[in-house]
C-alpha cells in the first residue's frame, strides 16, 4: 500500500523526476543547492534509522519542513508536548520555503539529498540518510531524545554494536 501510493505521489507530483534516478530536465538554480550536494540513502524504517543511530552514532542534524505541513505541525507540537528542543539537540531547522513560499535554499538542498523528492517532514541523519515519515520521525526522536538509557549509551563510548534488526528490536523492547 505504501509503495503505491508513493508511486501515486510521485506521478502527480512531477514528471520531470525519475522514481530513482532523481532530477531529469530541471536543474537545481540554487547556488546553495548546486554546492556538490549528493543524494544520500533515503531511510524507509523506524529500524533501519536506529541501525545508523545507534550502530554508526550517525546524528540528527537537520530537520526540513514547512510551516503549513500539517506532518511538520504534528512533529514540532509533539516535540513541545514532550519538553523536546530540536535545536538544543544540534538538529538545524530548515524551512523548504522562502517568505514568499517559493522554495528557499533548504529545498534544493532537501531535493537534491532525497533523489528527488522535496517530501516534508524530513530529517537527515548523520550526512549520511534522510527520513521522511512522519510517525517515523517521532519514534526516533522519542527513542534517541527522550530514553534516557538510549541517550546514555549513545553519549558514550563508540556507539552501540548492533549486527541485525533482531537486536535493534531488543533495544526498542
Amino acid at each position: 500500500m505504501k509503495v503505491v501510493l508513493q508511486l501515486a505521489l510521485f506521478a502527480v507530483s512531477s514528471s520531470a523526476f525519475l522514481l530513482r534516478g532523481g532530477p531529469v530536465t530541471r536543474s537545481l538554480s540554487s547556488p546553495a543547492a548546486r554546492d556538490s550536494k549528493t543524494a544520500l540513502n533515503v531511510v524507509y524504517s523506524f529500524e533501519s534509522a536506529m541501525m545508523a543511530v545507534t550502530g554508526k552514532k550517525d546524528k540528527v542534524t537537520a530537520f526540513y519542513y514547512f510551516p503549513e505541513c500539517t506532518f511538520c505541525k504534528k512533529i514540532f507540537d509533539w516535540a513541545e508536548e514532550n519538553g523536546l528542543d530540536l535545536e538544543s539537540k544540534g538538529i538545524t531547522l530548515k524551512n523548504i520555503r522562502d517568505e514568499n513560499g517559493d522554495p528557499s535554499e533548504y529545498g534544493y538542498e532537501l531535493v537534491a539529498k532525497a533523489s528527488g523528492k522535496k517530501q516534508v517532514p524530513a530529517i537527515e541523519i548523520g550526512g549520511r540518510h534522510i527520513m521522511q515519515e512522519s510517525g517515523d520521525i517521532m519514534a526516533l526522536f522519542s527513542k534517541i531524545y527522550l530514553d534516557k538509557e538510549m541517550e546514555r549509551k549513545l553519549s558514550s563510548g563508540s556507539g552501540i554494536k548492533v549486527e541485525s534488526y533482531m537486536e535493534i528490536a531488543d533495544l526498542l523492547d
